[in-house]
């Protein structure tokens, strides 16, 4: 007869999968909020017309 030293292990995968899912929804609004929030202000970034070089690029 054997004896294990560990107990009956129960699985955490639902639990562990909703955290996972939370954590990773989280961090995108977070993310998506610190993109999106220069665009309220007029202080934002703005995308600027590239100038054309006299000379074109050689492929």
């Amino acid at each position: 007869m054997q004896r294990t030293d560990y107990p009956a292990k129960r699985s955490n995968y639902p639990f562990t999968a909703l955290l996972i899912l939370l954590v990773h929804l989280g961090l995108g609004y977070y993310i998506y909020q610190q993109v999106t929030q220069p665009s309220k202000g007029t202080a934002g970034t703005e995308l600027k017309a590239i100038q054309q070089q006299d000379e074109p690029a050689i492929p």
